[in-house]
């Protein structure tokens, strides 16, 4: 008997979501922003997941640079809600 579409989305949670490397992301975006996104993945080849990895990790990596260590703006920075 083939899978329902529930069956299908929760195998496929489970696979990617089994690792704690791993988080799950439900959002609404602005029509301009999605578009953005589709332009920029297209034109460097990656999946819009892997585009908005690289972009925060990016964008990420150009903060920390400019933050000292054991500073309040540090910590601040780090300190984030599960």
């Amino acid at each position: 008997m083939a899978k329902t579409s529930a069956q299908r989305q929760r195998d496929f949670r489970d696979k990617h979501l089994g690792s704690h490397d791993s988080k799950r992301i439900n959002s609404v975006v602005s029509s301009s922003a999605y578009w953005a996104l589709k332009r920029l993945s297209k034109r460097s080849g990656l999946s819009m997941k892997e585009m908005i990895e690289t972009l925060a990790l990016s964008e990420d990596m150009t903060i920390k640079e400019k933050l000292k260590v054991d500073t309040p703006e540090w910590d601040e920075y780090f300190l984030v809600d599960e």
